[in-house]
């Protein structure tokens, strides 16, 4: 894992020489992220990272998504972006935000500026789940 620093009093991310992924959505780019840990398949599932888009011809810009069988929390970073889910009740994500969306989660997600997130992804709140298996990390 290559090191990391967050400035908490500007909301950037400063990240220098990390990795990054594609981000795919229904065969479309929907950004790119920064795997932070993954768990193993022994472990109970987690994953965590920095997510960024910035909209432009590169990155799609507004994408569905469904988070299935997992917990998900997040804390936006930069920008600010619209999450519409089936019950039209849409959100304004802005820097500075922290969310936590249940399992099954999904709706319709505009970027509107370019937008970076930290999250964690997980799919157990319990004991033996998501905490356990970041203190064993530690």
């Amino acid at each position: 894992m290559r090191p990391y620093q967050m400035d908490m009093n500007n909301g950037q991310a400063i990240q220098e020489g990390l990795s990054r992924d594609p981000y795919i959505v229904e065969r479309k780019t929907a950004g790119t992220v920064h795997w932070l840990n993954r768990s193993r398949p022994d472990e109970p599932f987690i994953q965590d990272g920095l997510w960024r888009n910035i909209p432009n011809d590169e990155y799609h810009h507004e994408f569905y998504f469904c988070y299935g069988n997992k917990y998900t929390m997040f804390y936006v970073i930069e920008g600010e972006a619209k999450f519409c889910p089936p019950d039209n009740q849409t959100m304004l994500m802005r820097k500075g935000d922290v969310y936590f969306l249940p399992r099954e989660s999904e709706g319709m997600c505009r970027i509107l500026t370019p937008f970076a997130k930290f999250f964690i992804q997980t799919n157990s709140l319990q004991k033996d789940g998501y905490l356990d298996s970041l203190l064993s990390r530690s």
